[in-house]
């Protein structure tokens, strides 16, 4: 585009200057024309001067008049001078002989009357007439023509002269309009338009402003001021998109809740009761079948010697399993609003530790705390405990009794930020986006039910706040969580 508009530019621009400069030649020719015509007058009147003493002086002695005349005749500007008198009209008819018609009448009548007149007939052929000696009636008219040929030539000579100037000025004239649109519009419109085009594919670049060019500087700004404001529409855009989409998962996600709250609410009951039946009997089997107490090993479901125990061993497992996986499908889909109490985090983050056994129960695992003793955070304790024991506790599995389990808090920046790292096993880059989705577990069968992560997910948003995890498999995983501060129109007082 700005190649074409920088040729129509130059073609603009030769043209100005072109017009300008043949205008400019056309005026000096003819300021150097009217010299010439004026020379070559000048010329006349001298000559006529000189011939109009001579005879004044000496009368009719047409020798010495013929020596002037002769002497007259040097000028280069002149081809014929004659003298004339009034009466003699076939002479004046000689001398005008081969004029045009129009100007052949008014150098006759010039002549015959004895005045004086000066005539530019065509292209340099001029006639100066005047009286030079009068006495007793008897008029003498001295008629200087023009050297045409000469004048001509000095006329060719302007012209070559004034060409040559004319294209001299207009080359260098030329190259300074080139260079100045090119400086000062070409080159800022080629920015813009480079500009421009970043725009169309996404980019937002802030142009340099141009004091020197005014009118582009204003473009430039009105352009930067713009760029400005899309970007910030389309950020606001962005965020727009984001938070519907949150909102869309988080009500697919409410919905699937209402789903399968539904589900349960209905089973509970139905399985519950009868669940519950079982697990009494067998335990009261257990209790009365000495063997099946010595055997039955309700975390392994193995028992150590006889068939019977053994069976009622894993019934009874089973059915504490099922047990469990009902009561934390209530958990799930029937969590209660939280009730936000300023809760110092480090008694939290003890009791967590001490209280759950794994501080007894974890001998090879290296636990750290980096918690301050004063930090204070308003948030539902129960909430945040359970949460952190589900961290825990997958933590503690995932390290198989060995490695290294740390948990830091601080406060910073409005927020509490709560990190639960470990070295086990990690967790492999597929299943990061699936392990906040329900029922979404990579533990064996039997040892995991998949709702540990979407409690602790559903707890956390419960606790206005966002979790993230960051793993890498055989170097472990570091559970980020960021609580905000609670608005005061949902504190909840007991």
């Amino acid at each position: 585009m700005l190649r074409g508009l920088r040729t129509r530019v130059i073609l603009i621009q030769s043209t100005v200057i072109a017009a300008a400069l043949l205008l400019m030649g056309m005026v000096l020719y003819q300021i150097q024309k009217n010299d010439i015509i004026r020379q070559f007058a000048d010329n006349a009147q001298t000559t006529q001067r000189l011939i109009r003493s001579q005879m004044q002086g000496n009368g009719l002695d047409l020798r010495k008049v013929a020596r002037g005349v002769q002497a007259a005749r040097v000028s280069p500007l002149f081809s014929s001078i004659q003298l004339t008198e009034s009466s003699d009209k076939p002479a004046i008819a000689k001398m005008t002989q081969g004029l045009p018609p129009a100007f052949s009448e008014k150098v006759q009548l010039l002549l015959t009357e004895c005045k004086p007149g000066f005539m530019n007939m065509s292209n340099m052929h001029l006639i100066s007439v005047a009286p030079v000696y009068e006495s007793h009636g008897a008029c003498i008219s001295l008629a200087i023509v023009s050297n045409r040929a000469y004048l001509m030539q000095r006329l060719f000579l302007l012209i070559e002269v004034l060409g040559a100037y004319i294209l001299f000025n207009f080359i260098i004239l030329s190259i300074i309009a080139w260079f100045i649109i090119d400086r000062y519009a070409v080159m800022p419109l080629r920015r813009i338009e480079q500009a421009v085009e970043g725009v169309s594919s996404g980019d937002y670049p802030q142009m340099k402003e141009m004091p020197d060019a005014k009118e582009l500087h204003q473009i430039v700004k009105a352009f930067n001021t713009m760029t400005s404001a899309i970007q910030a529409k389309e950020q606001r855009l962005k965020n727009t998109i984001q938070e519907l989409k949150e909102m869309q998962s988080l009500i697919i996600q409410r919905e699937k809740l209402a789903t399968i709250g539904s589900f349960v609410s209905a089973i509970s009951h139905e399985i519950g009761n009868p669940l519950s039946a079982i697990i009494s009997l067998l335990e009261s089997v257990k209790t009365a079948i000495p063997s099946v107490q010595k055997g039955a090993d309700r975390e392994s479901g193995r028992a150590q010697d006889g068939r019977p125990a053994d069976m009622i061993g894993r019934s009874l497992n089973e059915a504490y399993r099922i047990d469990a996986l009902i009561k934390q499908l209530l958990l799930y889909v029937r969590q209660k609003p939280p009730v936000f109490l300023d809760v110092n985090i480090k008694a939290l983050c003890d009791d967590v530790l001490v209280s759950s056994g794994l501080v007894r129960d974890l001998k090879d695992v290296g636990i750290s705390l980096d918690v301050a003793a004063g930090t204070v955070w308003k948030t539902d304790y129960e909430k945040l405990r359970q949460v952190l024991l589900n961290l825990v506790t997958n933590a503690v599995d995932a390290m198989q009794g060995r490695g290294r389990l740390a948990i830091k808090a601080a406060v910073n920046g409005g927020q509490l930020i709560l990190d639960v790292s470990d070295t086990g096993e990690g967790i492999e880059k597929a299943h990061l986006e699936k392990i906040f989705d329900p029922f979404f577990t990579t533990k064996g069968s039997g040892k995991g039910t998949g709702l540990g992560l979407a409690i602790v997910k559903n707890s956390v948003q419960d606790l206005h706040g966002e979790i993230s995890v960051v793993s890498k498999k055989g170097e472990g995983t570091v559970f980020t969580i960021k609580l905000s501060l609670v608005p005061i129109a949902n504190l909840h007082h007991v």
